[in-house]
């Protein structure tokens, strides 16, 4: 009896194995995708797919890096409330993310685009604040002297 369990137990085991491969083989695939018509230029090829991988991956294994596409798309067609937008929903999917200190430039950068000057100002006193000893922070001190001529003390 124990045997007949074990032998159920590890079908069971190889199947959600295979099914797990299959899908993570899927989604590896939908992402090569996304960035070959990324690469080509085929930007609403890229989003309309980024969109589906998305809803099927949410936290897929290239979830993240789809974001980074899907910004950078929106940022070279000039539609900055929409990388913004993109990069907001790329930190609440991803809050402990390593690359939120980018990201978080990213979103000061692109607020300079549009002209928000105050909503810039005040991320990259955020990232100043909270990521004080990065490449990061030294970027933003940067930028607030040469956009603003605000000198914060490192």
């Amino acid at each position: 009896m124990i045997k007949k369990y074990s032998i159920i137990v590890l079908c069971i085991l190889v199947l959600f194995c295979t099914l797990f491969a299959a899908s993570a083989s899927e989604s590896y695939k939908l992402f090569k995708k996304i960035s070959l018509y990324h690469n080509h230029h085929a930007y609403i090829k890229a989003l309309r797919l980024s969109q589906k991988y998305l809803l099927l991956y949410p936290q897929g294994n290239e979830a993240s890096a789809v974001y980074f596409q899907m910004q950078s798309i929106y940022r070279s067609r000039q539609e900055y409330d929409r990388a913004i937008n993109i990069c907001q929903q790329h930190i609440s999917a991803f809050p402990n993310n390593e690359s939120l200190p980018s990201l978080y430039l990213d979103i000061a950068d692109l607020y300079e685009h549009i002209g928000n000057k105050e909503k810039a100002l005040t991320w990259y006193i955020f990232i100043i604040e909270n990521y004080p000893d990065t490449l990061y922070s030294e970027y933003a001190h940067a930028a607030l002297d040469i956009n603003y001529g605000v000198t914060l003390s490192e």
